[in-house]
């Protein structure tokens, strides 16, 4: 008997010869010949789909495989949590691409889907510009995904507090009216100007209006 299972050697899912179908099933794959165990595939998981997803995290990336409907509707932009394989933590992560069999595409069910390829939202590296006169001076702060930041606000983060005067998004749009706000991991960069300390450090997350 044979079963189309994900091989963790192959990191496919691909052809595999039963060895032993009591309790977990033992099964070796028919491409590189690993053998291993897994739950019964005929179970309970008919309507599922074990999808490759590959997360980028601070300049780095790992791969995981997330179940899902097979009927499910992925899209671009959409926000999942994903169990970063082997580190014992789970990512909020944002859906930057899809992969079907033949390219990448908007949006897709799951089960057409090879790979989903995300960047890890739940903390961030907030890129601002601070005009300091004749000079710009860069600063990279990590930040939590979710903090929102507006535009004509102070914010002090260490020991360097700005006003922000626009915001430059992911999608390209730039946020510049006063009140205007967004959220940290939407953020590509914050252009500011220097305001004076507050003495103490910390980041204003201010309420909505």
């Amino acid at each position: 008997m044979k079963v189309d299972v994900y091989c963790p050697t192959c990191d496919q899912n691909t052809p595999h010869k039963v060895l032993r179908s009591n309790g977990r099933w033992l099964v070796r794959c028919t491409k590189c010949s690993t053998t291993h165990k897994i739950d019964n595939p005929l179970k309970d998981d008919v309507g599922k789909v074990n999808v490759r997803v590959v997360v980028s995290k601070e300049g780095n990336s790992y791969v995981s495989h997330t179940e899902f409907n097979r009927d499910d509707v992925l899209l671009i932009g959409e926000e999942l949590i994903i169990d970063s394989c082997g580190f014992d933590e789970v990512n909020l992560v944002e859906i930057t691409a899809l992969e079907e069999k033949y390219g990448r595409t908007k949006q897709a069910r799951a089960e057409e889907i090879e790979t989903i390829w995300a960047r890890a939202i739940d903390e961030v590296t907030l890129k601002v510009s601070m005009n300091m006169g004749q000079v710009t001076k860069s600063y990279h702060f990590p930040i939590e995904g979710n903090r929102l930041f507006v535009v004509g606000e102070k914010y002090t983060v260490g020991q360097v507090s700005f006003v922000i005067n626009k915001i430059k998004c992911r999608s390209g749009k730039f946020l510049g009216r006063r009140g205007q706000e967004a959220r940290a991991c939407t953020i590509k960069r914050v252009f500011a100007e220097p305001a004076e300390s507050t003495g103490k450090p910390r980041i204003r997350n201010p309420t909505r209006r």
